[in-house]
C-alpha cells in the first residue's frame, strides 16, 4: 500500500513540473533590420526573458503581422524549442462577436433627443459569419428578441470579458524546455513581409548637350507593417534575389462588422440605417429635422458637424541624410549592401529616404538615339522622333564609379527663369561599375528620323542598303546615336559604311553629329545571296511515278565569308525568282517488313536544274514522316491543383530513315543535302529511304 501510494505522489508531482508556465515578452529591448528586394526583410530582436526552468511557453509580443512565422528561430537560447505557433486574430468589432456567442452582453443606447441612457442585458444569440463579415446580430432579452443597431438610436456595446484566442497585436508563441531557470539575453530573427525598399535618383542637368550635374540617390524603405522600428540599425540589400514564390506572410483575414437591418416598412418602428458611414440618421417621424452622429438635432445636413476620422494623416517626412553622412556601401557575396550611418526610425505604414549618393559632378551627355530595326517595313516614309537620353559617365575612373541598385531615375533642369522642371524620368536595372547609365527622358519633337532601304542586283545577289535621314530642326548642333538593331547583322558583314562607329558596341552603332536646322544622311551597306530551296514530300507524287516543280522558294545568306543564313527577307520582297525546277522520279516502291510491321522501302531520283548564268547552291531536304511510341512519363508535379506530367523520353519509331544516297547529306538525321549546281546546269540526286512514308 505505501508503494502504491509513492507511485501516485511521484506520478502527481511529474505531472505537476511538466505544467506549463507562460511567459510574456511585451516587446523587443533592441531590432536590426536587413531589407531586401521585393518587400521581404529579415527582423533579429534582441529580448531579455526571465524563463523557468522546463517546459513554458514564451509569449513575443510586438512581432510584424506579416511574419512568415516558419522562419522564426530562437537564437541564443540554452534549451531546446519544441514548438512554435502564430496567433494573428486581432480584436476587432466582428472578432469579438463571432467568438461570444452564447454569452451575455449589456447594449447601452441614448435617446438622441433627450440623452437619456439605458442598460439592457441580453445573450447573444446569432452573429452570422459571411466571408469574414458578421452581420445580424440577434439578442434574447427578457423582453422579447431585440437585433443590434437596428432600433435607430445610439448603441454600444459592453462584453464582460475578452474572449481567448484574441490580442491587440500578433503574438508568436513558442513551446521551449529551459535547462535553467533565470533572466537570458534571447535573439528573435524571423523574415516578414511588408518591408520594401527602392532605390530614387534625382540628376539635375544644364541646357547644354554634355556636362557636369548634381546626381542624389536615396534608398527609399516603405513599411507597410503594423510594426513600428525604433532606432534600429538598418542594412539594405540590392541584387537580384531569386524566390520560389513560398514565402509568404501568414496573414489572416480580420473580422468586420455590419449591421443586417430590416428594409423600411417592413416593421412597424423600422428604420433605415447608413451602415457604412452611420453620420446620420433621418427621424422616421419626420419634422425636418436630422439627427447627427454624435446624438445632436439638427435642421438641415449642412449642419451636422463632420464625424472625426480614426487616423490622422501626418505629411511625409523630410529624407534623412544624417547631416552630410551618407549610407556606406559593403560587399555580401554577388550583393551590394548599404549600411546606414546610424539606426534608423521607421514607424508603421511610414516611407522614409536614407541619401547613399551625393555628387555634385557626374559626368553626361545628352543623345539622340534612332533605332533601325526590323520594323523598318511597316514605317514607310513616315518621319519617327528620336528618343533623348542621358548618359552619366560611371567607369571606375570616372567622378562617379559606384554600384547603382535599381530604381528610377528623374532628370530635372533649371529653365531661363531659374525654376526647376522636370525633363522626365526612367527606371533603370542593377548596374555595375563601367556599365552605361542610360536615361530615357522623351521622345523629341524637334529631331525626327526617316528610315529607307533601296536594294538593287540580279541572278539572287543582292546589294541591301540601309539609310536614314536625321533632320534637326532646332537651333543647336546635336549628336545622334544610330544603331543597326536587325538580327545576325554585325559590323563584319557590312560592305559600306558613312559615319564613324561608336566604339565598344558589338550590334552597328554610329555616331551621326547634325548641325542645326539642317538634315544629314546615313548609310551602310551589305551584300547578300538568295539561295533556292525545295522541299520534298511524297505526296507530291499524286498517285504518279514521277513530279516536276518549280523552285521558286529561297532563303537569304550574307555573300562572302560571313557567309550565313540571316532573316531579312522582308527587305527582298518582289525579287522572288524562278531559280529553276526540279524533278522527282519514284524508281522503285516496295514493301518490307520490320519488328512485325509493314514499311516502304523508295528508291527516287531528284534532278535540278539550275536556271542563273552563276553557279548556286540548292538547299534540299525531304519530308521525315515519323511515328512515336508512348511517351515515357517517370514522374508528376502540381501546378495550380492540375497534375503535370514530366515528360523525360519520347522514342521515336519507324520514322522514314535514310538508306543510301549518292550525295552525302549535311544533315542526315533531318535528311538534308546542299547541292553545288553549275550555271546553266543540272545535278541528280539518287535517294533510299524507308519508313512510314505518306502518299
Amino acid at each position: 500500500m505505501r508503494a502504491l501510494i509513492a507511485a501516485i505522489l511521484a506520478l502527481a508531482v511529474h505531472c505537476i513540473s511538466w505544467a506549463q508556465t507562460t511567459v510574456t515578452s511585451k516587446a523587443a529591448d533592441e531590432t536590426w533590420l536587413t531589407i531586401y528586394p521585393d518587400n521581404l526583410a529579415m527582423i533579429v530582436e534582441r529580448r531579455v526573458i526571465d524563463v523557468p526552468a522546463g517546459p513554458s511557453t514564451i509569449r513575443f509580443m510586438g512581432v510584424s503581422d506579416q511574419i512568415v512565422p516558419q522562419t522564426s528561430v530562437l537564437q541564443s537560447f540554452e534549451g531546446f524549442t519544441l514548438e512554435s505557433n502564430f496567433d494573428g486574430d486581432l480584436i476587432t468589432r466582428g472578432a469579438l462577436l463571432d467568438k461570444a456567442i452564447g454569452e451575455t452582453l449589456t447594449v447601452r443606447r441614448m435617446n438622441p433627443k433627450t440623452g437619456e441612457k439605458s442598460l439592457l442585458k441580453g445573450r447573444l444569440v446569432s452573429a452570422a459569419n459571411r466571408n469574414e463579415v458578421i452581420q445580424g446580430i440577434v439578442l434574447e432579452t427578457q423582453d422579447g428578441i431585440e437585433t443590434l443597431e437596428c432600433s435607430g438610436l445610439s448603441e454600444a456595446l459592453i462584453f464582460n470579458s475578452l474572449p481567448k484566442g484574441l490580442s491587440a497585436k500578433p503574438v508568436l508563441s513558442m513551446e521551449v524546455n529551459a535547462e535553467t531557470a533565470g533572466e537570458r539575453e534571447v535573439f528573435l530573427s524571423y523574415l516578414s513581409r511588408g518591408i520594401g525598399w527602392q532605390a530614387d535618383y534625382r540628376l539635375d542637368v544644364g541646357q547644354d548637350q554634355k556636362g557636369e550635374g548634381a546626381l542624389t540617390g536615396w534608398l527609399t524603405v516603405t513599411n507597410n507593417t503594423a510594426k513600428s522600428f525604433k532606432d534600429a540599425p538598418t542594412a539594405i540589400v540590392a541584387g537580384d534575389l531569386n524566390m520560389t514564390g513560398n514565402t509568404k506572410p501568414d496573414v489572416k483575414v480580420q473580422k468586420t462588422f455590419t449591421p443586417g437591418c430590416w428594409t423600411v416598412g417592413s416593421t412597424k418602428r423600422g428604420t433605415r440605417v447608413n451602415a457604412a458611414l452611420y453620420k446620420y440618421i433621418q427621424p422616421a417621424g419626420g419634422g425636418g429635422k436630422v439627427y447627427g452622429w454624435d446624438g445632436g438635432v439638427y435642421d438641415s445636413m449642412a449642419d451636422v458637424p463632420p464625424q472625426p476620422l480614426a487616423y490622422t494623416i501626418e505629411p511625409s517626412p523630410e529624407p534623412v541624410s544624417f547631416r552630410g553622412r551618407m549610407a556606406q556601401q559593403e560587399e555580401l557575396g554577388d550583393y551590394k549592401l548599404y549600411r546606414t550611418p546610424k539606426p534608423v526610425t521607421v514607424a508603421a505604414m511610414q516611407t522614409k529616404q536614407i541619401a547613399f549618393i551625393g555628387i555634385d559632378d557626374a559626368e553626361y551627355d545628352r543623345i539622340y538615339k534612332f533605332k533601325i530595326d526590323d520594323a523598318i517595313r511597316y514605317y514607310g516614309a513616315d518621319p519617327l522622333p528620336l528618343r533623348v537620353e542621358y548618359e552619366v559617365d560611371n567607369s571606375k575612373d570616372g567622378n562617379l564609379g559606384k554600384p547603382l541598385p535599381k530604381g528610377t531615375v528623374r532628370v530635372m533642369t533649371r529653365r531661363d527663369n531659374g525654376r526647376t522642371a522636370l525633363l522626365g524620368e526612367d527606371s533603370i536595372r542593377n548596374l555595375a561599375i563601367d556599365l552605361p547609365v542610360e536615361i530615357y527622358v522623351s521622345d523629341s519633337v524637334g529631331v525626327m528620323g526617316k528610315m529607307f532601304t533601296d536594294i538593287t542586283g540580279s541572278d539572287g545577289v543582292f546589294d541591301l542598303k540601309i539609310r536614314a535621314d536625321i533632320m534637326n530642326a532646332t537651333s543647336t548642333p546635336i549628336r545622334t546615336e544610330v544603331e543597326i538593331n536587325i538580327e545576325t547583322i554585325r559590323y563584319a558583314d557590312l560592305s559600306d559604311e558613312s559615319h564613324e562607329r561608336r566604339e565598344g558596341e558589338i550590334i552597328p552603332t554610329y555616331w551621326v553629329d547634325v548641325d542645326p536646322e539642317s538634315k544629314e544622311e546615313f548609310l551602310v551597306s551589305l551584300k547578300v545571296i538568295k539561295r533556292p530551296t525545295f522541299r520534298h514530300n511524297t505526296r507530291n507524287y499524286d498517285k504518279k511515278e514521277a513530279y516536276e516543280r518549280e523552285v521558286n522558294t529561297a532563303e537569304t545568306w550574307l555573300a562572302g565569308e560571313n557567309g550565313r543564313r540571316i532573316n531579312i527577307d522582308h527587305f527582298l520582297n518582289g525579287n522572288v525568282l524562278t531559280h529553276g525546277t526540279l524533278k522527282a522520279q519514284l524508281n522503285q516502291r516496295e514493301d518490307v517488313e520490320k519488328d512485325n510491321v509493314t514499311l516502304t522501302r523508295l528508291d527516287e531520283t531528284f534532278t535540278f536544274t539550275n536556271a542563273f548564268d552563276r553557279p548556286t547552291t540548292l538547299r534540299f531536304s525531304y519530308q521525315k514522316d515519323a511515328k512515336y511510341e508512348t511517351v515515357v512519363v517517370q514522374e508528376a508535379f502540381m501546378d495550380n491543383g492540375r497534375m503535370i506530367p514530366a515528360v523525360t523520353k519520347a522514342v521515336s519509331k519507324h520514322a522514314v530513315e535514310l538508306i543510301s544516297s549518292n550525295i552525302d547529306p549535311v544533315d542526315a538525321n533531318r535528311l538534308e543535302w546542299e547541292l553545288e549546281v553549275p550555271a546553266n546546269g543540272k545535278v541528280e540526286l539518287n535517294v533510299v529511304t524507308e519508313g512510314a512514308h505518306k502518299f
